[in-house]
């Protein structure tokens, strides 16, 4: 069984109260029985299915550039068959749309920014600036 990761799901509002329910009834039992939020989630879910093969790009292991590479070329674009994009780590997705370089957390690898076409994206749907 593939393993859950919270970073991205989705329920149906309400659907799942008792979760949340559990988690606060015992929160000592939930922090020393389970690894982290995922493995509590997944514990207490009786079906869950995973997101489609592909629908998920990592920015950090599908589309930035080889080391020495991502000198000279910028991030890949995710392919359109591809709606999802996920960040682990650094860079965060405002790194991208606002700084000018990598930072140390991100070595070996190098990249100059904004990088345009999440820029582009980021701009066009980011109601929040």
């Amino acid at each position: 069984r593939t393993s859950m990761g919270t970073g991205i799901f989705g329920f149906i509002a309400g659907a799942h109260g008792d979760i949340y329910d559990e988690l606060v009834r015992d929160i000592p039992y939930a922090l020393d029985h389970f690894i982290n939020e995922q493995h509590f989630i997944q514990h207490h879910l009786e079906t869950w299915s995973p997101w489609r093969a592909g629908a998920v790009s990592s920015f950090k292991y599908d589309l930035r550039r080889p080391v020495l590479v991502d000198l000279f070329l910028p991030p890949r674009k995710p392919p359109a068959s591809s709606p999802l994009l996920a960040f682990h780590g650094h860079p965060r997705p405002m790194d991208l749309v606002s700084r000018r370089v990598s930072r140390k957390e991100e070595f070996p690898h190098v990249w100059f920014g904004p990088v345009s076409w999440f820029a582009d994206y980021w701009h066009k749907h980011n109601h929040l600036t």
